[in-house]
């Protein structure tokens, strides 16, 4: 398999990653991460690969289904340091699954997944993520920075 797209420079890394939105009767399907962090299923994307075809293939890996549909949303240029400094390109995608109360995720991730109420997903990271809350598809794609 392919490497993953983070490239260590001079100045910090750079990782190419995809994010999947998946919304289901007013909630957000989210992973809440061992240190934390609260945040859309996803990961990075590899070398030769698309980033639709990355979010389809994290889905699966972190969630354990196929995708019914994906539509892009969003990139969002997420600076922020941990341990050096990142320069992220996080390319976000609607993704439609069978609908389940439960996912059981990938115990190698060290994550949980659940749904949270759209109304209090203030804690999700990057905080750009915030701006696709409710914004029909004729408003999309964006393009975000966050800087942290």
């Amino acid at each position: 398999m392919a490497n993953d797209l983070t490239i260590l420079t001079d100045d910090g890394k750079v990782n190419v990653r995809t994010a999947a939105w998946i919304e289901h009767d007013g909630k957000l399907l989210v992973c809440k991460f061992f240190d934390g962090v609260i945040s859309l299923p996803g990961g990075r994307i590899k070398f030769g690969e698309t980033s639709q075809e990355a979010v389809k293939r994290e889905v699966y890996e972190e969630i354990g289904e196929k995708p019914k549909s994906t539509k892009f949303m969003a990139v969002i240029e997420n600076l922020f340091n941990l341990k050096v400094p990142y320069h992220e390109y996080l390319f976000v995608y609607k993704v439609g699954i069978d609908y389940k109360s439960e996912y059981q995720p990938n115990e190698e991730n060290n994550q949980s997944l659940f749904w949270i109420d759209m109304n209090e997903i203030d804690s999700i990271q990057p905080k750009e993520l915030l701006k696709l809350k409710g914004l029909s598809d004729d408003k999309l794609p964006l393009h975000l920075v966050n800087i942290d």
